[in-house]
């Protein structure tokens, strides 16, 4: 599946997992799947994972869609690993969207996670 997710109540984080070919649909309808989970909380923290993104076949309107839709749910942190120039941007024009969250884009697990933890700056 191009994009699944995975939520851990007991620490309030969302697991978010982006692999393959992605497209504007299968985003849309990942996050609108997550909304709908019965252990779904807004303000858990995510961690967005393209490293497995072989094309991302997304527009801006969508990323712009996607943040806004995040942000009113209640998203507060929010930390993206990308692993092309390509991803990298369009993750970064979430977090311009998404002006009410902090996010933090990297193209490395390890970071993305001590910051979710709160041990980077």
């Amino acid at each position: 599946m191009p994009a699944s997710y995975h939520i851990e109540a007991s620490l309030g984080y969302i697991f978010v997992k982006l692999e393959g070919i992605v497209n504007d649909e299968q985003l849309i309808a990942g996050q609108r799947d997550m909304f709908n989970d019965a252990l779904f909380e807004g303000s858990y923290s995510r961690l967005v994972d393209a490293e497995a993104v072989t094309k991302l076949r997304v527009t801006a309107d969508c990323v712009r869609t996607l943040s806004k839709a995040a942000v009113q749910r209640g998203v507060r942190r929010v930390a993206l690993i990308a692993n092309t120039d390509f991803v990298y941007a369009m993750m970064r024009m979430y977090e311009g969207y998404a002006i009410e969250a902090e996010c933090f884009v990297c193209r490395d697990r390890k970071a993305a996670l001590a910051w979710l933890l709160g041990e980077l700056n």
